[in-house]
């Protein structure tokens, strides 16, 4: 009997883009279920044309005992996990879980690889950090809730749990959310450590995606634009995927040096050439003044 399964989509807005990415979830799912889990701290999303959504907020993730922590950038972003703990603790019945963002996309028979899991007995699929602990920005933070020898890191914008897994994880954010709000726990650990880790510790199976098909093109950055997915169809897993204003603003966002744009040949001219000005000139503005208060920041050590 094949496991059951259920592919959680998460997102924090719902528009025409976010719709086709969902589409292309759905149409790689055949046996198992598929729920949209839809951030609305910021405000209400709106109609969502699907028969199973759950809609939560920080408050509520906050009301199931998890701590109101976070290292950088806000408390799902630094916590992509805590939306995952309310769905487990409403649909405990699954024997395995996949958590998708809504920027990620699996291009594989998700039947398939659930069984491929099943089958290899993994608790916990996701790909591995590939960049060497030593030097990952992430590990001098983290050595203050881990030794450094046990720190592990993932990418879990798309990541499988068993059932058991997804108990353990639960549980250990609560205890250290207890250690956390007595003073015992110094750090609040981001998720990209927190669950490779606490998975290493407890013993349980792990795989990488890799081991499931091609992730060359799944990381944090660069960007891929959704009009070149074509372009990408020997790709399995793949993120981050981006409409056209998105993938502008993620460009010029992660540019190190924006007065690369005055340069007619630079690699970031050449990106945004692609497109009509008017496309990119609107998110230029936006995109300097960013990038002037990240460097006065730097300059006055805040950073």
């Amino acid at each position: 009997m094949p496991a059951t399964y259920v592919v959680v989509f998460k997102t924090f807005k719902w528009d025409a883009f976010v719709a086709r990415q969902f589409l292309r979830y759905q149409a790689a799912i055949g046996c198992g279920d598929l729920v949209i889990i839809v951030d609305e701290t910021h405000g209400a999303v709106g109609a969502i044309p699907h028969d199973k959504v759950i809609r939560t907020n920080n408050a509520e993730l906050l009301a199931l005992g998890l701590a109101n922590a976070f290292g950088k950038g806000g408390l799902i972003w630094w916590n992509t996990d805590y939306p995952q703990y309310l769905y487990y603790a409403l649909n405990q019945n699954y024997q395995y879980y996949l958590f998708v963002e809504y920027d990620s996309c699996a291009q594989i028979d998700i039947d398939g690889f659930i069984a491929s899991v099943a089958e290899g007995g993994y608790d916990f699929v996701s790909l591995p950090t590939r960049q060497p602990k030593q030097s990952w920005y992430w590990t001098k933070f983290h050595t203050a809730v881990y030794p450094v020898e046990a720190i592990q890191g993932s990418l879990n914008c798309i990541a499988v749990y068993s059932n058991r897994a997804m108990q353990q994880l639960f549980r250990r954010r609560l205890e250290m959310t207890r250690a956390y709000q007595a003073g015992d726990l110094k750090f609040w650990p981001g998720n990209e450590v927190f669950v490779a880790t606490e998975m290493a510790l407890a013993g349980y199976r792990c795989a990488s995606l890799e081991a499931f098909g091609d992730a060359s093109h799944y990381e944090w950055h660069p960007p891929i634009l959704e009009d070149d997915l074509e372009q990408h169809a020997s790709a399995t897993f793949l993120h981050p995927v981006l409409d056209t204003d998105r993938f502008i603003a993620s460009t010029l966002k992660f540019e190190f040096d924006l007065s690369a744009y005055f340069f007619a040949n630079s690699p970031l001219r050449r990106t945004l050439a692609r497109f009509p000005a008017r496309r990119y000139l609107r998110h230029l503005p936006g995109a300097f003044r960013r990038q002037a208060m990240v460097k006065l920041r730097q300059s006055l050590g805040a950073i």
